[in-house]
C-alpha cells in the first residue's frame, strides 16, 4: 500500500510538471503553479490529498489531477498544512496567516476566526494532528482545538511555565493524544494533561521528563508508544520513565506515522 501510493504520487508529480495549457477555453483563465516540490501528503478512502510549494492538488486511483486555488474555492494562497478527518469527512487547509478552509464533498467552508483575530502574539502554525472529530493546531499563540464537523475553534490550550509569576507557554511546536491524555512539545520541554481535566487551565499541565539540553519539536504516537524528534535531530521513543534513541537525522523536521508505519 505504501508503494502504491507513492507511485501514484510520483506519477501525478511528473504529470504536473509538463505544459497543460491545452483544453483551456478561450477566454477563461486557469492557475499554473509548479507541483514538482511535494511537501505533505494524506489519503482518503478515493484520494490522496498533496501540498507542493505551498498549493494544493489531489490525485485519484485513476490518476486523475486536480488542482486547487482562489479559482476553485479555496480562501488563501500559502498553506502551512492539511489535515484529513476520517469522522467529518473533511479536510482542513491551514493557511499560514491562520485561515482555514474545510473540504468535503458539501463544498468549502471558511473559517476565519484565527487568522481575523487581533493580537501582538506570533501566530505561526507549525503543525496539524487529527483525533477523532477533531484537530490539533499547534502554533505561537498556544494549541488550537478545532471541532472538524462544526467548523469552530472550541477550545485554545496553554502549558504552566512558572505559577509564581503566572507565565504561560505560548509557543507549541506539536502534538499527540490518546484516550486518555493530550502530549505538547514545545520549546521549554515536553507537557501532559489528562483530558478529564480542566486543559484551559495552564496549571493543569505538568512538566514531564525529556532527554538533556535539547526540546522536542515533532511528536507522533508509535505502535502505541509516545516518540519525539529533538530539536538536536535525535528521534526518542518513551519506555516507562525513560527515552531510549532511536535514530539520528540532522535534517528531519517532522515525524509522520501511518498505523504501524
Amino acid at each position: 500500500m505504501v508503494h502504491f501510493r507513492g507511485l501514484i504520487l510520483l506519477s501525478a508529480v511528473i504529470g504536473l510538471s509538463q505544459p497543460v495549457f491545452s483544453n483551456i477555453p478561450i477566454g477563461t483563465w486557469r492557475t499554473h503553479y509548479s507541483y514538482n516540490n511535494v511537501s505533505q501528503v494524506v489519503s482518503t478512502d478515493d484520494l490522496l490529498y498533496g501540498v507542493a510549494n505551498a498549493k494544493l492538488f489531489s490525485v485519484d486511483v485513476k490518476g486523475t489531477v486536480e488542482t486547487y486555488s482562489s479559482l476553485t474555492g479555496l480562501n488563501g494562497f500559502d498553506i502551512a498544512c492539511i489535515g484529513w478527518n476520517e469522522k467529518a469527512a473533511a479536510l482542513l487547509v491551514v493557511y499560514s496567516d491562520g485561515n482555514m478552509d474545510f473540504i468535503s464533498k458539501s463544498g468549502i467552508d471558511n473559517l476565519p476566526d484565527f487568522k481575523n483575530k487581533s493580537m501582538t502574539s506570533d501566530k505561526t502554525v507549525y503543525s496539524l494532528r487529527m483525533q477523532n472529530g477533531y484537530a490539533y493546531l499547534s502554533t505561537g499563540v498556544g494549541l488550537l482545538v478545532i471541532d472538524v464537523r462544526s467548523r469552530q475553534i472550541v477550545d485554545t490550550y496553554k502549558p504552566l511555565l512558572n505559577s509564581q509569576t503566572f507565565t504561560v507557554m505560548d509557543t507549541v511546536y506539536d502534538a499527540v493524544s490518546t484516550d486518555d491524555s493530550i502530549f505538547l512539545a514545545t520549546p521549554q520541554g515536553l507537557f501532559g494533561g489528562n483530558v478529564s481535566s480542566n486543559l484551559l487551565d495552564p496549571s493543569q499541565w505538568s512538566p514531564l521528563s525529556f532527554p538533556a539540553n535539547t526540546a522536542p519539536v515533532s511528536l507522533v504516537l508509535f505502535s502505541g508508544q509516545l516518540t519525539a524528534l529533538a530539536s538536536n535531530g535525535t528521534v526518542y521513543r518513551k519506555s516507562g520513565n525513560n527515552w531510549i534513541q532511536l535514530l539520528y537525522d540532522n535534517q528531519a523536521q517532522k515525524l509522520i506515522s501511518d498505523g504501524n508505519y
